[in-house]
């Protein structure tokens, strides 16, 4: 995130605690992931490079379907496909909050265009064995990415991404 958008937005009294910002303190954000099991943060890092700040969480899920019951990283649903042995894993596409309204009003989704300029979330995910299908970058047989970036595609703020991954 741009260092200015940060500062700007960490310092206005209306941004409640438990928004995205509490990522950015690794005391706040190590807090919304301890008490989780199934889950836990190897790494927590929050550092600043060339007027962007970052934050770079790695984290190992021990018991995946504790981990998705508790809703901590979205409403993620896994299917087992017994037929060929692969599971689904995908984030719902049903929105659950006016972020994703279809009917958003064009002058918010401007505000929420410029607010969030120059923002980028990356989300990378490692499977056990094989990676067979996904809606994202496929990086090796055991890695996938997703790249959601404001100033190249803005379709996030208005649907809900389809995430999803198959894998043995």
């Amino acid at each position: 995130m741009p260092i200015d958008i940060y500062q700007s937005m960490k310092d206005t009294e209306s941004i409640a605690p438990h928004t995205i910002f509490q990522f950015f303190d690794p005391k706040h954000g190590n807090s919304y992931f301890a008490d989780e099991p199934g889950l836990s943060i190897d790494r927590y890092r929050v550092y600043e490079r060339k007027d962007r700040i970052y934050v770079k969480i790695k984290g190992l899920i021990s018991n995946l379907k504790k981990t998705l019951d508790s809703k901590k990283l979205g409403d993620f649903s896994l299917i087992k496909h017994s037929e060929d042995d692969t599971y689904l894993l995908r984030l719902s596409l049903e929105p659950h909050s006016d972020f994703f309204k279809k009917d958003t009003d064009p002058e918010k989704m401007e505000k929420m265009r410029n607010l969030l300029k120059g923002t980028t979330l990356s989300l990378t995910l490692k499977v056990p064995n094989k990676i067979v299908d996904s809606s994202a970058r496929i990086e090796s047989k055991k890695s996938v990415k997703w790249i959601f970036d404001i100033s190249k595609n803005d379709d996030f703020l208005k649907n809900r991404p389809d995430i999803f991954v198959s894998f043995k």
